[in-house]
């Protein structure tokens, strides 16, 4: 996830209309990045993407973050995580930080805790084509800010899945609020200010609970990737285990739903309006979202690219009426098929998926994409 301060450049859409990449079949791939390995650049079943707007940031199982070259691939630096005997991270946002620089959060989900570093300047001449690959250096910045721990009470956390940082509207450089989604039973979104260099906690929203179309407010079942539109004041929420995805107030009071179980949708599904007073469209059926990006067109209108972890494919989804606008991607181990596709970023006109069961990423273009989501570039990916 992102932090609302640094809006990324939005490139238009034909909101409401197909988009001639998601026709169903194999990703239009330009280029995969990485492999299944142990060595800087290879992955072990990674998580969790974001960006900085000039490289790409990754976690895999390994609690390796890796900071990536999305032009090569080419691992810049990378470390592992100092505690890992609980499990490994799954969650990376950047965005801005407590001391009003960009900053890097790491979701630490089985050791119930944010972990804040600060992003590290890039090594001198990168991106300068030399023809050799550049070695990576292995070293960990300086932590800003951490907090967390286990338990059910305000400000504690089970399984932390993902963070969302809202800036304040006058002042880009201060953080206004930190959201954390978080499953396992507590299955809500805190919400965090900070008060002299501590995240100290101020409400959350949502419940544990099996989502039902008629749902009025926020009940989750694994709330796995929190987007925040900047330019709305909205947050959208990818609700894994109810397979479905729904727009919030900031305060955390539910919009509409959108979404079900399933390769269609069923008719009795609570839908998003297309605007008020108007009726809305049957929603699109959905496996296990996981990972998000956002969509603007020139009138306003939004979309979203969802990741189904379950349905191996990409699916995108138009915000105002709740509408499928199309699927793209297949099971498989091939180039443009996916398995278990955890999470999906955006950067310079182009959409990173990560395809985690294949240890890699895979390029497609973005003529209509980037996102807003909240903050200084575009991802999502979260937690098990």
């Amino acid at each position: 996830m992102v932090g609302a301060a640094f809006v990324a450049a939005l490139l238009p859409i034909a909101c409401g209309e197909g988009d001639a990449r998601f026709q169903g079949g194999r990703l239009p791939a330009s280029r995969v990045l990485g492999e299944g390995g142990r060595s800087p650049g290879q992955y072990a079943f990674p998580r969790a993407i974001t960006t900085d707007g000039r490289t790409l940031w990754i976690v895999d199982k390994l609690a390796r973050v890796q900071r990536i070259d999305p032009a090569t691939g080419d691992c810049v630096q990378f470390w592992t995580m100092p505690q890992i005997e609980l499990g490994m991270p799954v969650g990376l946002t950047v965005a801005m930080g407590p001391k009003g620089d960009p900053a890097l959060y790491v979701v630490d989900t089985h050791n119930q805790r944010i972990v804040v570093y600060e992003l590290p300047e890039l090594p001198e001449g990168f991106g300068e084509a030399t023809g050799q690959r550049r070695r990576a250096i292995e070293r960990t910045p300086p932590i800003l800010l951490t907090w967390g721990g286990y338990g059910v009470e305000p400000g504690q956390f089970i399984y932390p899945t993902d963070v969302a940082v809202l800036t304040a509207p006058d002042d880009p450089a201060r953080v206004e609020r930190i959201y954390v989604a978080e499953y396992g039973g507590n299955d809500r979104v805190s919400v965090f200010k900070l008060h002299e260099g501590e995240a100290r906690f101020a409400f959350a929203f949502g419940r544990h609970g099996v989502g039902r179309p008629d749902d009025a407010e926020a009940v989750f079942n694994r709330p796995q990737t929190v987007v925040l539109d900047a330019v709305r004041r909205e947050l959208i929420i990818t609700d894994s285990g109810n397979h479905r995805i729904g727009r919030f107030t900031l305060d955390g009071e539910l919009i509409a739903w959108a979404g079900s179980l399933g390769a269609t949708a069923r008719a009795t599904d609570r839908v998003m309006p297309r605007a008020e007073g108007e009726a809305g469209e049957v929603t699109p059926g959905l496996t296990y979202p996981f990972g998000m990006i956002l969509e603007r067109a020139r009138d306003g209108r939004r979309s979203a690219i969802v990741t189904e972890n379950g349905g191996n494919r990409l699916h995108r989804i138009d915000l105002e009426t709740g509408a499928s606008l199309g699927v793209l991607g297949e099971p498989g181990r091939g180039v443009g098929q996916l398995a278990s596709p955890w999470a999906i970023a955006a950067l310079r006109g182009e959409v990173f998926v990560l395809d985690s069961g294949n240890n890699r990423v895979q390029v497609i273009p973005g003529e209509h994409a980037v996102t807003e989501s909240s903050g200084m570039v575009a991802t999502r990916g979260g937690a098990r």
